[in-house]
């Protein structure tokens, strides 16, 4: 045979084996696909599962967010609180008493940022005419997560620092969730603290419907040491004295004749005071001799 014609029937015998092979590939991945479909819930069962994953990261997510990883309690009366997530992020706002919940209620610093929230709310008219009325403030930073809560207390620090009434510092949450128990913001539960050292007179609803400086007023006077505030008033002081005497006499005369003398005394006192007690003594003695001769 021709070398030319061998080579075209070589090349035809070529051409059909690739063709058989290309056929069995394909059958094969068909039957593939086949098996892996022949469940009529397999479908079902992969889109159950991919909703059930998207719920679960939509449910750690929405966890995630707003749980507060730092509490800003803001006290002047108005009490507020502001929740921040771990994203720095304003969570919640909340009124710790009937000021604080109406003053909540005019603010819209949810999701912001809390330094753009704390401007906000520092910057308020609520808060600058207290202010102007020389009231005091207060802010305490809760620390849940100790690196936030740092920064956070740096920077409420420096927005106050120009504020001769403003104090800020840190607490633990143990300590808020004491406060609360009483139904206080932290701010004010401080205060009320120290006072019940002194007396039990005054109630946390009181304190909670008090300012924070009629709270601070308040302790200074149970503070102020005994046996110091009537003298340095001026209150007057009163004092009784008492003073008594008492004299005798007697006396004796003599003549050509006999004679006698008799005598007698008598004494009375008398005393006033006037804080220390001063006392009169008046003693009189009266002598009288008769002498008789014959």
């Amino acid at each position: 045979m021709r070398p030319d014609i061998r080579d075209a029937f070589e090349g035809i015998r070529a051409e059909e084996a690739l063709k058989n092979s290309t056929e069995q590939f394909v059958l094969g991945e068909l039957e593939k696909r086949r098996k892996k479909t022949r469940s009529p819930g397999w479908k079902f069962v992969c889109g159950a599962a991919a909703c059930l994953l998207l719920c679960l990261a939509a449910a750690g997510g929405h966890h995630l967010y707003f749980s507060p990883t730092s509490i800003i309690s803001i006290d002047i009366n108005p009490s507020i609180e502001l929740s921040v997530n771990r994203f720095d992020r304003v969570v919640a706002v909340e009124g710790r008493n009937q000021d604080g919940s109406d003053f909540a209620e005019t603010l819209d610093v949810m999701h912001q940022n809390y330094k753009t929230a704390v401007e906000e709310i520092l910057e308020s008219d609520t808060i600058t005419q207290c202010l102007a009325r020389d009231e005091l403030l207060s802010v305490a930073v809760v620390e849940i997560d100790e690196t936030q809560g740092e920064a956070i207390l740096e920077y409420v620090s420096q927005c106050t620092a120009q504020e001769k009434n403003a104090s800020c510092y840190g607490v633990t949450p143990e300590e808020v969730e004491e406060a609360h128990s009483l139904g206080l913001s932290y701010g004010k539960y401080l205060v009320y603290e120290k006072i019940a050292q002194y007396t039990d007179l005054l109630s946390p609803e009181e304190a909670n419907n008090m300012t924070m400086r009629q709270l601070r007023e308040y302790l200074a006077q149970l503070e102020t040491p005994e046996g110091t505030s009537s003298q340095e008033a001026g209150t007057p002081q009163q004092g009784n004295g008492k003073g008594e005497g008492s004299g005798m006499g007697q006396g004796s005369g003599e003549g050509t004749a006999p004679g006698q003398g008799t005598g007698h005394g008598a004494g009375a006192g008398s005393g006033n005071g006037s804080g220390q007690g001063a006392g009169n003594q008046q003693g009189a003695g009266h002598q009288h001799g008769k002498q008789n001769a014959s």
